[in-house]
């Protein structure tokens, strides 16, 4: 995959840009999960945004408390489904500022305390394979429409994105080849795997994020730079 570094620089920016990156047409799939912890821990900040998620948290949790599973584990139950919408919400909290982003840091960090968790690993660090980081608290990611799936007046921008009609369709044969009767390639947009060190460290005493957040894709060039300046153009960011 190649990662592309994002010109975001606060927990509102964050917000705008993932609403952006799972709103478009191009999406085919997504995948944002959320630790029960980051649910829990930031109290009642961004109030009807994120209602629902801290009741799935605390029924989550109970199992936790009930012996029925544990917090320092990588059980999926702990992870929820989210919406772009909510996901947004923890971020403009967590990479904040505000007394409200303290205090659901100071209590993140508290809950972490109580297992095994990989404080100490530098925010944003793409040298530290994902698999070392524990747990995952936000991790967001979306799969494109295949070229093959691309309507010619609907997606016009994505295929005029390759020059071309001529160049499209090669690119859109090498898929129909890749795929040799099977599911086409997966195009994917990911963002940086959020762990403890990015949700307790990730912004400085200002609310500005202390390093670059990168955004990981996989699939043709014309087409995935093409979704992600409608997404930063959507979300009112500057192409970097």
């Amino acid at each position: 995959m190649i990662g592309i570094e994002l010109p975001v620089t606060s927990g509102v920016e964050a917000a705008r840009l993932v609403g952006a990156l799972g709103r478009h047409r191009y999406v085919a799939g997504r995948a944002p999960l959320v630790h029960a912890l980051v649910y829990r821990s930031v109290g009642e900040a961004n109030g009807e945004r994120l209602t629902e998620g801290r009741a799935w948290a605390e029924r989550s949790l109970s199992g936790v408390t009930a012996g029925v599973m544990s917090l320092a584990s990588r059980d999926e139950r702990l992870w929820r489904k989210a919406s772009e919408d909510e996901v947004g919400a923890l971020l403009e909290v967590y990479w904040s500022a505000t007394p409200a982003g303290i205090a659901a840091r100071e209590q993140l960090a508290a809950s972490l305390a109580e297992i095994e968790a990989t404080v100490d690993l530098t925010p944003f660090d793409e040298d530290v394979d994902e698999g070392a980081i524990f747990p995952i608290l936000i991790d967001v990611g979306w799969e494109l429409h295949p070229l093959g799936a691309l309507e010619e007046e609907r997606h016009k921008g994505a295929i005029d994105s390759f020059g071309d009609p001529f160049t499209f369709l090669v690119a859109r044969f090498e898929e129909m080849a890749s795929a040799d009767g099977g599911e086409p390639p997966a195009y994917l947009q990911e963002l940086t795997a959020l762990g403890p060190a990015e949700l307790l460290r990730g912004v400085d005493d200002d609310g500005q994020l202390v390093a670059t957040l990168t955004l990981w894709t996989q699939g043709p060039e014309p087409y995935l730079d093409y979704v992600l300046r409608g997404a930063l153009k959507s979300a009112k960011l500057t192409a970097s």
